[in-house]
């Protein structure tokens, strides 16, 4: 990905204005990671064609070929209330499946927490890492894994019945830097615009996208398997379920469960 080609064209008030490329690392997020603790500037991105250690949700290995996927992360230091830090996995979220479907027509749609599915296979994914201090948001980095245009004898068999890419869903490649560019783009319309009213309005837009709200799912952890049925995603971004005990519980997105829906 050419960082010239990426800010041509992007227009945005203070995402991008600092790109850090690399053509192989480790993760995105641990190099932003040590450059917020390092004192970058808000706004400032690292994307790279190629990750040896790039990982998801729960500790899990973000498998992404080199030079077909976007792997990139956000430094963001958010003036925000810390009740309001849960909303920014979702923010990145909801922009990537506005993006996708306005420029692939495709219809993708947000899995609970952090992934971005069509139909039932996973093809993209956020995790964000924050550091708190007493006085509030030190800063957040929001990693963004998208599988642009792998194909699908790149998939490695175990995850092959999960994964997906645009274009294994397309049958034709697409521009990455077309699609980055919009993603930042609608990124921080919704990051800048946060406030008391709009948060209530972007929940909203959040829960429409969801495929969970309304199904059945199975609650997984390491010792059971709980059924129940998806009411709702509250202020705080958890999930609220009604188990088939008809106790009602509430998962957060940090909890180490995982969730899926079930026929």
């Amino acid at each position: 990905m050419n960082i010239d080609e990426i800010k041509i064209g992007l227009n945005t008030k203070i995402l991008g204005k600092e790109i850090i490329y690399f053509s192989e690392t480790t993760s995105t997020n641990d190099i932003a990671v040590k450059l917020a603790k390092n004192g970058a500037e808000e706004g400032t991105i690292v994307i790279a064609d190629y990750q040896t250690g790039g990982r998801g949700r729960r500790g899990r290995i973000w498998f992404a070929p080199s030079e077909t996927c976007i792997l990139s992360s956000i430094i963001l230091r958010p003036s925000l209330s810390l009740k309001y830090i849960n909303i920014l996995t979702p923010i990145a979220v909801v922009s990537i499946v506005n993006t996708i479907n306005s420029i692939t027509q495709l219809d993708a749609s947000v899995k609970w927490p952090n992934d971005v599915v069509i139909g039932e296979k996973k093809v993209s994914g956020v995790l964000t890492e924050t550091r708190i201090l007493k006085n509030g948001i030190d800063f957040a980095v929001v990693g963004i894994g998208i599988n642009v245009n792998v194909s699908k004898d790149k998939i490695p068999l175990e995850i092959s019945e999960i994964a997906t890419s645009l274009y294994m869903e397309l049958g034709h490649k697409i521009c990455r830097i077309h699609l980055f560019q919009e993603i930042i783009r609608q990124f921080e319309k919704r990051y800048l615009g946060l406030n008391e009213t709009t948060y209530n309005e972007f929940l909203n837009e959040w829960k429409s996208l969801s495929t969970i709200i309304g199904n059945r799912v199975q609650i997984e952890s390491e010792n059971n398997i709980r059924l129940g049925t998806a009411l709702d995603i509250d202020k705080n971004g958890s999930l609220i379920i009604k188990l088939d005990s008809e106790d009602i519980i509430k998962i957060n997105n940090d909890d180490l469960v995982k969730i899926r829906n079930i026929k």
